[in-house]
């Protein structure tokens, strides 16, 4: 059935695109001075996966129409027709985190995109540089959107949110140990959501805390887990061989403390090639698990902290529980240099998980 005229349209972009349908507004209209005739002007309100996306987007847009004119249209208009189109393909935790970041973006609301610069944005953003990583990412993943629909719609010349920069933290911040009862939460908490966003229409939900929990128990590196293969887990005595960075990292012998033998078991159940699966049977990148798994897990569970605090972790338990110096370099792969010490590299398996299992990370 053919629109109305003035209600848009829908057209096949071809195949070989993520999002081959193309959907058009009309935005004014043209008189042939020679002819009289007139003659549609369209602007593009977004390209989306399946022509049913499409169909809702156009009929969202004609519930409530607006002026999607580089000169007029606003901030808070963008934000306006992403929570009416691409939001809408994501699942209800990204639509959250869009809508709480959104709230702070409050002094570019009545701003005209073609006047909104670096600096504006930066503002805003610095505003809330006292909270969490997390907090600050989610706000820039706004601007981030906003300005990738307004250049897809020749809104605006130029994508200024990729300049925008989130405040470090202090260097007393980083690398704070988790607390007992920070690690109790981790455990209360193994059934807690986040939802993992592996394309702008695909995400699914993943239970991370297990993970957390293992970088706690291990002392791995955050990279050095997610490069673990289920085949290199010996569960039946206890322990993985993986590592990277240095000589003494690589390849080593990482004892299982039995507190998480359950958490390994569960996962290599799940029959992937990675004990840390992401896409498609593939291990995540640091950043990606980071800012798309680790950072959303934090937030939800109130915590503050960085993966590697894991790994600070377990070196501040083990000295606390007198595991020796020269089991623990062993154990986390840090490079032994003296030569006493050195004679003794060769333990068992069995004997650094003997010396794990000292460590008490928190009472049950």
């Amino acid at each position: 059935m053919k629109n109305e005229n003035g209600y848009g349209g829908i057209s096949y972009m071809g195949a070989g695109r993520r999002r081959p349908y193309r959907v058009r507004i009309t935005t004014g209209w043209t008189i042939n001075p020679e002819t009289g005739k007139a003659k549609q002007e369209y602007a593009t309100l977004g390209y989306f996966p399946s022509r049913k996306a499409a169909m809702i987007a156009l009929a969202e847009y004609n519930k409530d129409p607006y002026d999607l004119n580089a000169e007029k249209i606003t901030f808070e208009e963008v934000c306006q027709e992403l929570a009416r189109t691409a939001l809408l393909e994501k699942g209800q935790a990204s639509r959250k985190q869009f809508e709480a970041a959104y709230k702070k973006c409050a002094p570019l609301y009545q701003m005209k995109m073609k006047d909104i610069k670096k600096k504006h944005m930066q503002d805003v953003l610095d505003e809330y540089g006292h909270m969490s990583e997390t907090a600050q990412v989610n706000i820039k993943t706004v601007f981030k959107m906003v300005f990738t629909f307004c250049m897809e719609n020749d809104l605006v010349k130029k994508d200024y949110s990729q300049f925008v920069k989130i405040k470090g933290k202090d260097a007393e911040q980083i690398h704070v140990p988790y607390t007992a009862e920070e690690i109790a939460k981790l455990w209360a908490s193994l059934g807690t959501p986040v939802e993992l966003t592996l394309g702008r229409y695909h995400s699914v939900t993943v239970y991370p805390a297990d993970t957390v929990l293992m970088l706690i128990y291990t002392g791995m590196r955050p990279s050095e887990l997610l490069q673990i293969r289920c085949e290199d887990v010996n569960l039946a005595e206890r322990y993985m061989v993986g590592g990277m960075k240095t000589d003494a990292g690589k390849d080593r012998i990482i004892p299982l403390h039995d507190d998480i033998v359950p958490l390994v078991e569960k996962r290599l159940a799940a029959g992937t090639e990675w004990l840390i699966p992401y896409k498609v049977d593939k291990p995540a990148k640091l950043q990606q698990y980071h800012l798309r798994v680790f950072n959303p897990l934090m937030e939800a569970l109130g915590m503050n902290h960085l993966p590697h605090d894991g790994r600070h972790t377990f070196a501040t338990f083990a000295d606390r529980f007198d595991i020796k110096p020269m089991r623990k370099k062993l154990i986390m792969g840090h490079k032994i240099t003296d030569i006493t010490d050195g004679v003794y590299t060769h333990k068992t398996a069995a004997e650094l998980v003997e010396e794990v299992n000292k460590i008490v990370f928190h009472e049950k």
